[in-house]
């Protein structure tokens, strides 16, 4: 593995592990709430990080077919790839149900604001609607950072 493609695959799993316990704590009856800001930088992480990984894939594949990679992947971790990239999907899915809203406060009152619609909620409500947006972008981001790092460990040129 080349020194790029390693680096690439340190990222992706240090970013993704980080991502994917924020994914966890979400769920975790803890009373954690995620503040904005850690989520906030974690996703933006993953734009360079995935850019990276398909550009320098895109580069040095020649005729890399997206089925080549797929057909490197040992069959114990495809299976392990394909559920958690559906658990995932389906965490970043329950991240829209629930009440309507972003979070805000005002005057030190907590409301969801759903499309300028300011709806008075109690502090659970609140904390739980900030943890549903985390749980949304962090699953996303967790799923992307598993993608760069399936790439990074079984990507490049076509083997004959």
């Amino acid at each position: 593995m080349s020194s790029d493609r390693s680096t690439s695959l340190r990222c992706a799993v240090a970013v993704g592990t980080l991502c994917g316990l924020v994914v966890v704590a979400t769920w975790l009856p803890l009373g954690l709430v995620i503040p904005e800001g850690i989520t906030f930088t974690l996703f933006l992480l993953i734009f360079p990080l995935f850019g990276w990984t398909v550009i320098r894939e895109a580069r040095g594949a020649g005729e890399t077919r997206p089925n080549d990679l797929l057909r490197r992947v040992p069959q114990p971790a495809k299976l392990l790839i394909g559920a958690s990239w559906v658990l995932l999907w389906l965490s970043a899915l329950s991240s829209f149900f629930g009440p309507a809203g972003q979070p805000v406060t005002e005057n030190g009152r907590l409301y969801l604001n759903n499309h300028g619609e300011l709806t008075e909620v109690d502090q659970d409500t609140y904390d739980e609607a900030q943890n549903r947006g985390a749980r949304g972008f962090m699953s996303v981001a967790t799923a992307f950072c598993v993608a760069a790092g399936v790439m990074s460990k079984y990507g490049g040129p076509r083997q004959e």
